[in-house]
């Protein structure tokens, strides 16, 4: 796939997250109340939450287009890119950590329902690998760099 392949996509994600943010999720967790009304004070907080993690995703998109121009202008991304991949790294680790605790939280009110906690517990996963996979890039980069 070509820069302008990858930037398509990221446009794309991007236009994804955002229709998620405004119409899906509220969308989606008004019909849950309408069914289960004893749901109605975890409308909010379900907004938040999944609006949080869906920002994050958008940051990571936006750090994945800066890193593609540093590389599309004919750069090294572990040269000229290492305060945006610091920045990708505390991106999935707030990810992770935002996946976890929607998580527990929805544990502690016994409203934990299986999909929903394969979701968040994925995504916290996710989170954690991809910030302990951008942390070994970076070590290793770091390593080789003082080497020479």
């Amino acid at each position: 796939m070509t820069i302008n392949g990858m930037r398509f996509a990221l446009v794309a994600g991007f236009a994804v997250t955002i229709a998620a943010q405004v119409w899906w999720i509220p969308s989606q967790l008004g019909r849950t109340v309408s069914v289960f009304p004893e749901t109605a004070p975890f409308q909010t907080l379900g907004v938040t939450w999944s609006v949080a993690l869906l920002v994050c995703v958008q940051l990571a998109l936006l750090i994945a287009w800066k890193l593609l121009g540093i590389v599309g202008n004919g750069g090294r991304v572990s040269e000229q890119g290492r305060g945006w991949i610091r920045a990708l790294i505390a991106t999935a680790a707030v990810f992770s950590l935002l996946s976890a605790s929607a998580g527990l939280a929805l544990l502690s009110f016994n409203w934990a329902t299986p999909g929903v906690m394969l979701a968040l517990g994925g995504g916290a996963m996710t989170g954690f690998v991809g910030a302990a996979l951008g942390g070994a890039y970076l070590a290793n980069f770091e390593r080789v760099w003082h080497r020479n």
